[in-house]
């Protein structure tokens, strides 16, 4: 379960609720920041497809581009 907890009104989080909030903050926005070049800039903010088999299709299609994008940056950068 990767979901951050929350406090509530009268239940403050414990310190190690906000460690453990912290350390999936780290890897969420990584995720999310992948996310939002996405839908910012290839298109991805709506989904043209029904069913979740052409959609999970396009959201492959989308990391493999990206891998390649970042790859050949890096290749560009360090030879």
């Amino acid at each position: 379960d990767q979901v951050q907890r929350h406090g509530v009104r009268r239940r403050k989080l414990t310190p190690q609720e906000r460690a453990r909030n912290v350390e999936i903050g780290v890897t969420r926005g990584r995720v999310e920041a992948i996310f939002g070049h996405w839908k910012r800039h290839w298109g991805l903010r709506r989904t043209r497809f029904l069913g979740g088999a052409k959609m999970q299709a396009l959201t492959r299609l989308a990391a493999i581009g990206w891998n390649l994008w970042k790859g050949a940056g890096f290749k560009a950068r360090y030879g």
